[in-house]
């Protein structure tokens, strides 16, 4: 789990890459759309950590079998304090975030 968080810190670090909307398949209705997924994890991230939104940045969406992830850092730039992960369903319903 180390190991994994430490691979998430780096790509996040050092990709500068933000949520572009995007996802890496399709996503029923009952959740919404990727870049809404994007968008809720955000706030739901910013909320549990006591953040402004404008400070957590994700990336994009991660899809498995039981559904959907969406991992990220606060701050959105350099060495971050908090990473963490956000869990949705197969249709694309928000079940939880918690750190990474």
């Amino acid at each position: 789990m180390r190991r994994i968080s430490m691979a998430i810190a780096g790509l996040l670090v050092l990709s500068g890459c933000e949520s572009s909307g995007t996802g890496t398949g399709p996503v029923a209705s009952a959740g919404g759309a990727p870049s809404e997924m994007s968008s809720i994890c955000r706030s739901e991230a910013a909320t549990e950590f006591g953040q402004p939104a404008e400070n957590v940045r994700t990336v994009p969406i991660e899809q498995s079998v039981d559904g959907y992830s969406v991992y990220g850092q606060w701050p959105p730039e350099g060495k971050p304090e908090g990473i963490f992960v956000c869990r949705f369903d197969g249709s694309g319903s928000f079940k939880g975030v918690s750190r990474a």
